[in-house]
């Protein structure tokens, strides 16, 4: 008897050790203060509804210039639609304006986007836009290392440095109801050490190249466009 009772004794103890000990969890709540962080809104530019002077076909392309004037220039935008965006090197000064001008006489007026600072002289030519089928057309436009000049007759003078030791000089007139400049003529200049002139042009009497002489390179580089009038134009900013 005592035999069987030892056996099942021990039967008792090896069942309470092969049995899962169970531990109770105590949960302990954690509260986490999360602070969502939210941007502050960006205040769209609010651009003008209309412009002193100025044709309402026009207003489009001066809240273009309003709003770049306003908020900086984006690359993106100009990749993208470059008629109405500006080669950001052209922002110099800090006066933009525009002015509205009948250049040709033919009862269309021309718009002119300028650029004025501190220095001596008429405004900077940025763009100029004509209508054609009553619709914004853009005619020409400065560039960092050129002017655009309208003289006082109508006729558009501009020039450019297209690298070391080369340019052009080139003229052009806006006839009626055309949707593009028409040209006058073109002069593109190479010099090299003084020993290799080359001209290449286009004018009345043809085209062609030919070398030219270092006087007659002087006379192209600093005498040509020199004595042009500039159209007087009334400057209108484009903050008003």
């Amino acid at each position: 008897m005592r035999k069987i009772f030892a056996l099942l004794l021990v039967l008792v103890l090896l069942a309470a050790c092969a049995a899962p000990v169970v531990m109770e969890e105590t949960a302990t709540e954690q509260t986490t203060t999360t602070t969502e962080w939210t941007s502050p809104e960006t205040q769209p530019t609010v651009l003008p509804t209309s412009f002193r002077g100025a044709p309402e076909v026009y207003w489009p392309v001066l809240q273009e210039l309003y709003r770049i004037v306003h908020d900086g220039f984006n690359w993106g935008e100009r990749e993208a639609d470059p008629t109405l965006t500006f080669d950001p090197t052209m922002i110099l000064g800090d006066t933009f304006g525009y002015a509205i001008a009948d250049i040709n006489g033919d009862g269309v007026q021309e718009l002119i986007l300028l650029q004025d600072g501190s220095w001596d002289g008429p405004p900077i030519l940025l763009k100029l836009y004509t209508l054609y089928n009553g619709e914004p057309v853009l005619l020409n436009f400065a560039h960092r290392r050129g002017y655009v000049i309208i003289a006082e007759n109508g006729a558009i003078y501009s020039g450019f440095t297209t690298g070391a030791g080369s340019f052009n000089r080139m003229s052009h007139v806006l006839e009626s109801n055309r949707q593009r400049l028409t040209e006058v003529y073109f002069y593109d200049i190479y010099w090299q050490g003084r020993e290799w002139i080359v001209l290449t042009y286009r004018n009345a009497d043809g085209e062609g190249q030919r070398n030219i002489t270092e006087e007659e390179y002087e006379t192209f580089l600093w005498e040509r466009h020199s004595d042009i009038i500039p159209m007087r134009l009334n400057f209108i900013p484009i903050e008003q």
